[in-house]
């Protein structure tokens, strides 16, 4: 009987580092995640900054143009888009 009741310590020392390690686990994704997201926010507000020196409008007024025109034309867009990812596609293979 003493054996069972070793093999249960053992089993529940196992569940519990098991446990500790999930959490940590997890707990290190969530603060890579953050600072991928800090770091992604920071870039696009850059980008956002230096389109508007370069242009003069805002990044949102370009979204806003560029909403309209998919609205618009969706067929066209569409197209567009697959030309587009095709020969990105084509680019990336060949090199």
């Amino acid at each position: 009987m003493e054996h069972t009741g070793s093999m249960s310590g053992q089993t529940r020392r196992l569940k519990d580092t098991a446990a500790d390690a999930a959490e940590r686990a997890q707990e290190a994704a969530a603060r890579v995640t953050a600072r991928a997201s800090d770091y992604a926010h920071d870039a696009m507000e850059r980008a956002g900054d230096t389109i508007e020196q370069m242009t003069g409008r805002p990044i949102g007024g370009w979204m806003d143009e560029m909403l309209g025109y998919i609205r618009s034309h969706p067929l066209q867009t569409a197209v567009a888009g697959l030309a587009l990812g095709y020969v990105v596609g084509k680019l990336v293979r060949r090199g």
